[in-house]
């Protein structure tokens, strides 16, 4: 799973180095959802022959009473990683699905996630699930 992740840290560094460390070191979110599930997160992983070959971690995000936004609660999902030999073999639907079942028996109206600018492979596979941007992030740099 650190693989993995540190493979995926790697290309978002590579797209956006302001952003992203590809140091090798887990994210703080991660661990706590590696060291156990919880009502706000979850962890969804695929094995093969006893080798992680993907994974999902989802949270729960509700609204607070000083948002604007009139949706309830939501599921985001913060980290999804396929090992590239498993991908197009249907592991990331299986983890998308797993993490909406999860957010969805938890109150979730919507399940999110960020895709980072640069990463069309991504793009294509969370539209061919019937994902549809609601947002987009821009900047300028000082």
């Amino acid at each position: 799973m650190t693989e993995l992740f540190a493979a995926s840290e790697r290309l978002h560094a590579a797209l956006h180095p302001v952003y992203f460390r590809a140091d090798g070191r887990l994210d703080p979110r991660l661990v706590d959802a590696i060291e156990g599930p919880s009502h706000e997160r979850a962890l969804f992983v695929i094995e093969r022959e006893r080798r992680v070959m993907g994974f999902v971690h989802v949270e729960l995000l509700e609204p607070r009473a000083r948002d604007r936004a009139r949706l309830g609660r939501r599921g985001h999902v913060d980290t999804l990683v396929v090992d590239p030999a498993m991908r197009r073999a249907g592991c990331g639907r299986a983890l998308i699905d797993a993490a909406a079942a999860w957010a969805r028996e938890r109150g979730a109206l919507e399940l999110l996630l960020t895709v980072w600018a640069g990463n069309r492979e991504a793009e294509r596979f969370y539209e061919q699930l019937g994902l549809v941007a609601v947002s987009r992030v821009m900047k300028l740099s000082l």
